[in-house]
């Protein structure tokens, strides 16, 4: 497989990679809304019944095999643990807001079997409950975290005006008439060629580039309607030349048959 063959296959992949993701969009954004009516929900359940999401994500303690002095120790241990972690992260947190919140969740009936004993489940509980909101900046807050933009190859404008307008539409007909998805530097290229010849910008100009990328050596003649394939048999022959005529007989006959 050629480069060209190679780069036409990745920008047929885009193409519909992008296309399903347009099909999957409106899923996603239910699924979206679905978890912020969760997290509300969370939010204010969180201080007044155990969150089964957040319980079954933290220690367990053993009330039997725990003594209430151990649990005590266990539990400064853990906090003086948490609170360092916060510091050595730089993550800002107001102590005694976060310390009256955690309580709060940890009294909720239900809770009891929760173990503060570890600093793990400070930090879980704490993290679920700035998720959800039920902590606000001034009790805590942890950085964002940004989601790194995906990398879109086609992201360039050729011209405001096309692609505006013309561009897109375009690029649509010529995958659904010639099966034929561009690469970045098929579209650079006739951008070029437009801007060079100085050609309005307009459908016939874009049918003109399509034509001049076969001419010059960029796609083959499958890019051509019968009728351009025949005038370009036409504008590139001597008809006076019986042989030539003879070539252009046979190739309007075969057009024809076609």
């Amino acid at each position: 497989m050629s480069v060209r063959e190679k780069q036409q296959t990745i920008a047929r992949e885009n193409y519909f990679q992008a296309e399903k993701e347009k099909e999957l969009k409106p899923i996603r954004d239910a699924e979206a809304q679905l978890s912020a009516n969760l997290q509300e929900l969370y939010r204010v359940q969180l201080f007044v019944e155990p969150v089964p999401d957040l319980i079954a994500s933290v220690p367990k303690i053993d009330l039997l095999k725990s003594s209430a002095d151990e649990v005590g120790k266990q539990f400064n241990k853990a906090m003086e643990t948490f609170f360092a972690e916060l510091t050595e992260q730089h993550i800002p947190f107001d102590r005694q807001k976060l310390i009256g919140g955690l309580r709060r969740i940890a009294m909720v009936r239900g809770n009891e079997r929760v173990d503060w004993g570890k600093s793990d489940t400070w930090h879980k509980v704490t993290q679920f409950a700035a998720d959800c909101h039920a902590f606000g900046d001034d009790v805590i807050k942890y950085p964002t975290t940004k989601e790194p933009e995906p990398v879109n190859t086609d992201d360039w404008d050729p011209i405001p005006e096309l692609r505006e307008s013309l561009w897109e539409p375009w690029l649509e007909y010529l995958r659904t008439r010639f099966d034929c998805y561009p690469t970045v530097d098929d579209q650079k290229a006739i951008i070029s060629w437009i801007q060079r010849t100085g050609k309005p910008y307009c459908a016939k100009t874009l049918d003109e580039a399509r034509v001049w990328m076969v001419t010059s050596g960029h796609w083959s003649d499958k890019m051509l309607t019968d009728d351009e394939k025949l005038a370009l048999t036409v504008e590139t022959s001597e008809l006076s030349k019986y042989e030539t005529r003879r070539q252009f007989t046979d190739k309007v006959r075969e057009l024809k048959n076609a």
